[in-house]
């Protein structure tokens, strides 16, 4: 296996029905762009799990990259948001008992 390839790279050639969520800012933390991931795999990734450093869209996440691949590739049947750090109110707070 050369350094370069991913580990999914080869076990997809391998597989026919695998499937994939990608983390878009884990895959950028690691230096890895997510839209090329998403667009290589194409049809195996219905997940995508949205999230940056910081609020989305002000971390290091390039997701105008993302959409564009996610559109291109017209597979994605999901968007999982996660946001740990925001400077908002919430959209909503549930009643304390």
């Amino acid at each position: 296996m050369k350094a370069s390839r991913l580990r999914v790279d080869t076990r997809g050639r391998r597989t026919a029905d695998l499937c994939a969520e990608v983390d878009v800012f884990w895959a950028t933390y690691a230096g890895y762009s997510p839209a090329k991931f998403i667009r290589d795999h194409g049809s195996r990734i219905p997940l995508v799990h949205l999230k940056d450093k910081r609020e989305l869209g002000a971390g290091p996440v390039d997701f105008t990259q993302v959409f564009a691949a996610t559109d291109s590739v017209g597979a994605v049947e999901w968007f999982i948001i996660e946001q740990e750090e925001y400077t908002h109110a919430p959209w909503f707070r549930p009643p304390l008992p």
